[in-house]
């Protein structure tokens, strides 16, 4: 499965001039460049698990500042998803955070379907 940041534009160093690093840390970066403040991070998976038993869609409901400080809502809905670690798979990164942030294990012979 291809990415989707591998049919992006990568922002260019011009002319020998670096990008100013306002922020960085392990999982994302804001740059500087031109007069603009980028957001350079890795890439995502996420989804909605069905559970077609119960006939019910796994959602989470949580607390999310940038959003408060947006918006003013303190509580939101979201899919299950995360960021796809160095060396990782958007298969292998889609099944870790089933368990991390729904706590569904999926059996070893499961087919992940994209």
């Amino acid at each position: 499965m291809e990415k989707f940041s591998r049919i992006k534009p990568e922002v260019k160093e011009i002319k020998g001039k670096k990008d100013k690093i306002l922020y960085g840390d392990d999982w994302t970066q804001l740059i500087k460049y031109e007069d603009w403040t980028i957001h350079k991070g890795k890439d995502f998976v996420i989804c909605i698990p069905f559970l077609i038993e119960q006939n019910k869609f796994v959602i989470r409901d949580e607390y999310i500042p940038s959003f408060k400080l947006a918006e003013g809502t303190e509580r939101h809905l979201a899919c299950v998803g995360g960021q796809i670690e160095d060396g990782e798979t958007p298969e292998e990164a889609l099944i870790r955070e089933l368990e991390e942030e729904a706590g569904i294990v999926l059996r070893p012979d499961y087919r992940v379907e994209f």
